[in-house]
C-alpha cells in the first residue's frame, strides 16, 4: 500500500509543481516584497529584487530538472535520481537556511520546514522503489 502512495513519478511532478507555483512564479510576481519579508522593511537595497527574481528562474529549472527526471527516466533509474534528487535538494534547504539566518535574512521562520518534509517524502518515495520488482 505504501508503495502505491509513493511513487516516485507521482512525488517528482508534485514537488515539480508546488515548487513552480509557490518558489518560481511567486518570485517573478513579487520579487520585492520577497526582499522585504527577508531582509525587513526599509532594509532591502537596490539589487535584492534582483536577487530575488533571479531565485524564481533557478526554482523554475529546477521544477524542469524535477519533472524531466519523472517523465524521462524509469523504474530503478529513477527510483534512485529520486534519492538522488531529493537528499540533494533537501541539504540544499538547509544550507541556504542556516546561511540565510546567519546573514539576518528571515526564510519564514517553520514554514522553512514545508519544503524540507516534501523534499524527504520525494527521498521516501524512491527509497521505496530502488529495487527492481
Amino acid at each position: 500500500m505504501i508503495k502505491k502512495v509513493f511513487k516516485p513519478f507521482t512525488w517528482l511532478i508534485i514537488f515539480a509543481v508546488i515548487n513552480f507555483i509557490a518558489a518560481g512564479i511567486g518570485s517573478f510576481f513579487d520579487a520585492e516584497g520577497l526582499a522585504k519579508s527577508g531582509w525587513g522593511e526599509g532594509n532591502i537595497l537596490g539589487h535584492d529584487v534582483y536577487y530575488e527574481t533571479t531565485y524564481g528562474f533557478m526554482f523554475t529549472g529546477i521544477s524542469v530538472i524535477a519533472a524531466g527526471l519523472a517523465f524521462l527516466t524509469s523504474g530503478v533509474q529513477r527510483a534512485k535520481m529520486t534519492v538522488l534528487f531529493g537528499v540533494t535538494m533537501a541539504l540544499m534547504i538547509i544550507s541556504v537556511a542556516v546561511y540565510s539566518n546567519a546573514e539576518g535574512y528571515s526564510m519564514g521562520g517553520p514554514i522553512i520546514l514545508v519544503p524540507i518534509a516534501l523534499m524527504s517524502l520525494v527521498t521516501l518515495s524512491g527509497i521505496l522503489h530502488i529495487k527492481a520488482e
